[in-house]
């Protein structure tokens, strides 16, 4: 995963980068970086569950309207249909592993 990172860098000014790690037939698995002080707006997903799997670093979700403390191997279950975001917090950058079963386009993310 290091030199995935290597590979895809984070854009200091984005503060948050997922970069498709391996798409199969059944299921996508990306890898997401986020600054402190970044994060993703709220949204769902409406046909895709997605699992979080945090690396390292430390932030927060929120999933249906609770707001949660997230930190380095802390693993995340959300279901489809379930309104979530993230951000990072503390001194470096959270580093996650997204899977999306199904596999993940892109297009069936929802903002609210």
């Amino acid at each position: 995963l290091d030199q995935f990172a290597e590979e895809h860098p984070l854009d200091p000014a984005a503060g948050i980068i997922l970069s498709q790690a391996i798409a199969g037939k059944n299921a996508t698995i990306n890898f997401v970086q986020v600054q402190p002080g970044f994060g993703q707006k709220l949204h769902y997903h409406e046909w895709h569950d997605e699992i979080v799997y945090i690396i390292r670093g430390e932030g927060f979700m929120t999933i249906d309207g609770e707001n949660r403390s997230i930190k380095t191997s802390d693993l995340i279950y959300l279901p489809s249909k379930v309104i979530h975001n993230n951000s990072a917090s503390g001194n470096e950058t959270m580093e996650a592993i997204t899977i999306y079963v199904p596999a993940f386009d892109g297009k069936d993310k929802i903002f609210v």
